[in-house]
């Protein structure tokens, strides 16, 4: 908890406190057993809230548990959403070389080479910062791609790559949710 103890008393610098993360905001003089009563309401204010969040992740710890038991126990839909989840993941890795065969390209690199070329290049975007590392992915995309494709070609391939991989969905998104508005 942040409480503001200050000598500044104009409501323009107690709005910027208290818009600054404070929980409260007490100028001088003060009365040292009301200053304690404050700090002791913003403790109970503090406590609460975290109780309230605990409680939340114990709901949803307790969901998880009970959801993977559920699925544990049907091994039949287990593996088959394991199967979904592979081919989900082998068509999302597969769409570089979907990009380059449209090129008329089909020598540079095979299924299993574009499959392995696109998990690298995802995992190196979980570990680039967005969106202050915006480029990770696609420097990562050239710079693993470049050893079987490049110039031009790489670029297009590259830039068609990331508007079917992240801008398409943005794009979908968006479209759905204007018109479920429309439709409300």
């Amino acid at each position: 908890p942040v409480i503001f103890l200050t000598s500044r008393t104009d409501s323009a610098d107690e709005l910027n406190g208290m818009l600054s993360g404070g929980d409260d905001y007490i100028t001088k003089p003060f009365n040292p057993p009301i200053l304690l009563a404050r700090i002791a309401a913003v403790l109970k204010r503090k406590k609460k809230n975290k109780e309230k969040k605990l409680a939340e992740w114990d709901e949803y710890i307790i969901k998880f548990h009970k959801s993977a038991t559920m699925l544990l126990e049907n091994k039949k839909d287990f593996l088959f959403c394991i199967f979904l989840n592979f081919l989900a993941l082998s068509l999302l890795y597969s769409i570089p070389l979907v990009l380059l065969y449209a090129t008329g390209d089909f020598e540079s690199f095979n299924v299993f080479e574009a499959i392995v070329t696109s998990a690298y290049v995802m995992l190196i975007g979980s570990f680039v910062p967005i969106p202050g590392g915006s480029g990770g992915l696609e420097y990562s995309f050239i710079a693993f791609y470049s050893s079987f494709i490049g110039g031009s070609k790489l670029t297009a391939i590259m830039l068609l790559w990331r508007l079917v991989t992240y801008y398409f969905g943005m794009i979908v998104g968006a479209v759905s949710l204007n018109m479920k508005k429309v439709k409300s």
